[in-house]
């Protein structure tokens, strides 16, 4: 049970977060290996290069909705594949599908 001072300190840090990454903080967004704070770093960098939205997330995954392609989409990819192995089956597949819908599906086992 959570008394108060740690809810106000749990409270403090969360308005530190920001804001368009705080779902992943409120899910605890992990996965072996990769830690809340590495993703929320990792998608940081890609919201500075090409403008990211989060629609959704939970203790396992996250959905981003991307504003702009990556100028180099095969390049992209294969970091996506780096930092989360599980996100498609080929980069080729990736690549195709994340060309078309500005979307990426990254979760972690």
């Amino acid at each position: 049970r959570m008394d108060k001072d740690l809810a106000d300190v749990k409270d403090q840090l969360m308005e530190k977060r920001d804001p368009a990454f705080r779902i992943l903080f409120e899910h605890a967004t992990s996965g072996e290996g990769v830690s809340t704070d590495d993703i929320v770093a990792k998608l940081t960098a890609w919201n500075e290069k090409c403008g990211i939205t989060v629609t959704a997330a939970d203790p396992a995954s996250v959905t981003l909705r991307f504003a702009a392609l990556p100028e180099d989409v095969d390049g992209f990819c294969e970091e996506v594949l780096q930092f989360c192995p599980d996100a498609a089956e080929d980069s080729g597949t990736l690549g195709s599908v994340f060309a078309r819908t500005l979307t990426l599906g990254l979760w972690w086992d």
